[in-house]
């Protein structure tokens, strides 16, 4: 009896350690997260996505559909220093993003637009 209650202690700590949260978790890591952003105008549906596929690394498809039909990829680096996001990518030259990611929200304001992705 004292070996069976024994062995049902030592299971009972095992299930109930095993079961503590995971502190090793990074909440800044953005890697493996997609955020997405979708408009339509003029019979023409646009749906961009940005992936962050490393530490460092994302990459960005663009798909339209309707009137205009294209795909665009890119691939570029990222640095995110919380709750700022910068993006580098080299297409005809090096071209530079700033955003900042609010909750579920990854906001670039560019060339005095605004463009909002969601977290997905």
């Amino acid at each position: 009896m004292k070996k069976a209650l024994f062995l049902f202690m030592v299971i009972l700590t095992v299930v109930i350690t095993s079961c503590r949260k995971d502190d090793s978790i990074d909440p800044n890591n953005l890697t493996g997260t997609t955020w997405a952003y979708s408009t339509s105008s003029n019979g023409v549906n646009y749906v961009e996505t940005i992936k962050f596929t490393s530490r460092n690394n994302c990459t960005v498809d663009g798909v339209s559909t309707g009137a205009t039909n294209y795909n665009v990829s890119l691939s570029g680096i990222y640095t995110y220093e919380p709750p700022d996001i910068y993006f580098e990518f080299h297409v005809e030259g090096a071209s530079t993003l700033i955003g900042t990611i609010n909750g579920n929200s990854l906001i670039i304001k560019n060339s005095g637009e605004t463009t909002v992705y969601m977290k997905q």
